[in-house]
């Protein structure tokens, strides 16, 4: 965000409510706040107002499948921390009931962990996408159960 300055006639001896955007936008991911965008002020000698605005940059968090916490506007430099749950979820359909399930494995993106929390220095806007993978384990429990099931039979 470039300096800019500007200049405003107020009558003097009277109060004045200044106020500024809250927000200011760079781009869809980078943003400043003015954490103070309102001020009165009494027009009695020459002053000088500033009002200060901080860097934010958000954090985006995908998953297809469960909860992810932590997506957000961070102050720029501040940590970040975030989470998914749970870490299995089963499939639909048919292949949900023999217990075949997706499985967390962790994150790709600007997040390279396969815990399914942790945290994030905000030195730029951030992006984290959930990897999951199918599970098929349970199935070949299903198979031998059938099998020894036939056999029995037989």
């Amino acid at each position: 965000m470039k300096n800019q300055t500007g200049s405003l006639s107020l009558k003097f001896g009277e109060p004045h409510n200044l106020t500024v955007d809250k927000y200011v936008y760079e781009s869809e991911r980078v943003r400043y706040v003015c954490k103070n965008s309102s001020i009165i002020v009494n027009a009695t000698s020459d002053n000088t107002i500033t009002f200060d605005y901080t860097p934010q940059y958000s954090l985006v968090l995908e998953s297809p499948y469960g909860v992810v916490n932590g997506s957000g506007w961070f102050d720029a430099e501040d940590t970040a921390r975030f989470s998914i749950s749970p870490d299995t979820v089963p499939m639909d359909g048919f292949l949900g009931l023999l217990g075949i399930k997706y499985v967390f494995q962790g994150w790709s993106g600007d997040i390279r962990t396969s815990s399914t929390s942790g945290h994030i220095d905000m030195i730029s806007p951030r992006k984290g996408v959930a990897v999951w993978g199918a599970d098929y384990s349970s199935i070949f429990a299903v198979l031998v159960g059938l099998i020894a099931v036939m056999i029995g039979i037989l």
